[in-house]
């Protein structure tokens, strides 16, 4: 059988470093250093052990391992990999910045068929308060680092909520 990852590509931003960080209000997130280095990549030319080594994270927690040991497991997958972009999977489009309110499938964890789309973004930037307002449909999103704005500019025609997934700020909670 043919690799179906062969003839497929895909861009996704890693940093060269990741930390825990507790929240004011005690939330454990993953996000890269301060100082961490940005750099974009192919995940798809490593597809098999990407696949490979998810399921190993899963298996800690399903066989109920010591928060520290699934910890390190997501810190050693993050940095061979990235964050998983949770920001942009769990709405019902990854483009959610272009309505009023971010819209959801109702499930056993997700009880609330919307929120308003400032408030979602905020729950991903709990260090760091991105520069980003909404009147309507329309934002507005300022940068000031330039290596920032340089990944912002890479990833321009993508979905914006993709882009902002990618900067140094953004955090994914471990829980």
């Amino acid at each position: 059988m043919k690799n179906p990852f062969d003839y497929t590509s895909a861009n996704w931003v890693k940093y060269s470093q990741y930390e825990w960080k507790k929240a004011i209000d005690g939330t454990l997130y993953l996000t890269p250093t301060e100082k961490a280095e940005p750099w974009s990549y192919d995940p798809l030319q490593n597809a098999e052990t990407l696949v490979l080594d998810a399921p190993d994270i899963a298996l800690l927690c399903f066989h109920k391992k010591p928060d520290t040991e699934i910890q390190s497991a997501i810190l050693r997958f993050a940095r061979k990999y990235g964050l998983l972009g949770i920001m942009t999977a769990l709405p019902t489009t990854a483009r959610f910045v272009e309505y009023e309110k971010v819209y959801f499938l109702k499930n056993q964890f997700i009880t609330e068929e919307a929120m308003d789309t400032t408030d979602y973004v905020s729950l991903f930037f709990p260090f760091t308060k991105l520069d980003f307002s909404k009147r309507g449909v329309e934002s507005v999103w300022n940068i000031s680092d330039r290596k920032m704005i340089a990944l912002a500019m890479t990833y321009q025609t993508s979905p914006q909520a993709q882009a902002m997934s990618f900067m140094r700020n953004y955090a994914e909670r471990y829980d």
